[in-house]
């Protein structure tokens, strides 16, 4: 996510991107992946957490090993999936005069 900012300040203060139009699609979507990743991660973070306090009978049945790598395993399928649209429409990070996310078709714009 680092990355992709540092991205989008050097797009902005250019006022164009550098690496063209593969470079912008491939970052964004990677961004857009590791902030569910992030999220979800911290999501099985609160529930480890919230199992050990009121799970604790059970807390080494549900966080092992193996059951640890399901979590891990579960939050790289499920970011895939909810980043879905973003790979089949595809999305850039486009800087004008205010910012516009191109979503395939969808245009979101807002002042910057």
């Amino acid at each position: 996510m680092l990355l992709h900012l540092m991205y989008i300040g050097v797009c902005l203060a250019r006022g164009e991107c550098l690496g063209g139009d593969l470079v912008n699609t491939v970052l964004m979507k990677l961004a857009v992946y590791s902030c569910y990743m992030c999220m979800l991660l911290n999501l099985f973070v609160a529930w480890n957490r919230f199992a050990a306090v009121f799970f604790y009978l059970k807390y080494d049945k549900l966080f092992n090993r193996r059951m640890f790598i399901f979590y891990y395993a579960s939050a790289l399928i499920l970011s895939a999936i909810a980043n879905i649209p973003g790979w089949k429409y595809g999305m850039k990070f486009v800087s004008r005069c205010c910012q516009k996310i191109i979503f395939g078709d969808l245009k979101a714009e807002y002042l910057a």
